[in-house]
């Protein structure tokens, strides 16, 4: 039960706090409205970031729960990362150039945890704000590079493997040519919203439930791994698919649900992964 002393210094820091909010909400508002536009474009593209701030949130609530109640000092190292999320958010405003604020959200958020929280709260949620950076789209240009260096290994690989089973591929740089026509590995085929998404799970799977330090290396190295031979071998279940039927099915529901399909892939083999590599409890009988 709150006595008088508590009420008056409760209920001022609890106004605050809304006050705040409200303030964090308007300033930010256009830049959730961007991110969502962005996240809605389709498998293919960041459509993992609607996860991304419920899940940090709940990490947080499950984290600062298992502390002790009471008030927490709020640290001034907050303002390290409050005064380049204003920067941010100002030099977005005069160039519209939406990443910024996207940047300067994450940093709010970071620095508000350190004024409200305090340092050793803030640093006990570390991993889900570290998480909220996969809320941020990876910029056009830095995108294109990292396409075209995964649809080059892509490409390769894919030809390896229709060549194992038996087809008669020709490979033209990302090109393949097949007796029943040719299959370009463009830009949604390289895998690289499926490599997003299993790095932001692997982080997952390493953060809450991965025992050891070089277990935690072994599924992170593995994320690259597991991402490319799941995209590869949906590449080759399409080309076989375009053989049975025709170039047409690319355009129907199949082609962005084998999408899906190549997240659920990798993730599956980075938990099969963390199976293995889980210690197993020792039984044995008294003697």
């Amino acid at each position: 039960m709150e006595t008088p002393a508590q009420a008056p210094s409760a209920r001022p820091g609890r106004l605050s706090l809304a006050v705040v909010g409200l303030l964090f909400l308007a300033v930010y508002m256009p830049t959730f409205q961007w991110l969502g536009k962005r996240w809605l474009m389709g498998v293919w593209y960041h459509s993992h970031g609607f996860l991304v701030l419920p899940l940090a949130l709940y990490l947080m609530w499950r984290t600062l729960r298992a502390h002790e109640p009471g008030h927490a000092a709020g640290s001034a190292w907050g303002f390290a990362f409050l005064v380049p999320a204003v920067l941010l958010q100002i030099a977005d405003a005069a160039w519209r150039f939406e990443i910024l604020s996207a940047v300067s959200l994450v940093l709010a958020i970071c620095g508000g945890a350190l004024l409200f929280l305090g340092l050793r709260r803030t640093q006990a949620i570390w991993f889900p704000l570290l998480l909220l950076g996969f809320m941020i789209p990876v910029p056009k240009l830095v995108a294109a590079r990292i396409h075209l260096f995964l649809r080059e290994i892509t490409a390769p690989a894919t030809e390896q493997v229709l060549a194992f089973i038996g087809y008669d591929v020709v490979r033209e740089g990302t090109l393949l040519h097949l007796p029943f026509g040719s299959v370009q590995i463009a830009d949604a085929c390289s895998g690289f919203n499926a490599l997003l998404v299993t790095i932001f799970a692997g982080c997952l799977i390493v953060y809450l439930g991965v025992e050891g330090w070089w277990r935690r290396i072994l599924v992170l190295a593995a994320i690259f791994p597991a991402a490319i031979l799941a995209n590869v071998l949906r590449c080759v279940v399409l080309v076989i698919l375009i053989g049975g039927y025709d170039m047409d099915i690319l355009n129907t529901w199949v082609h962005d649900f084998s999408g899906i399909c190549t997240f659920v892939a990798a993730l599956l083999l980075l938990l099969g992964l963390e199976a293995l590599l889980r210690p197993r409890a020792r039984t044995g009988g008294q003697l």
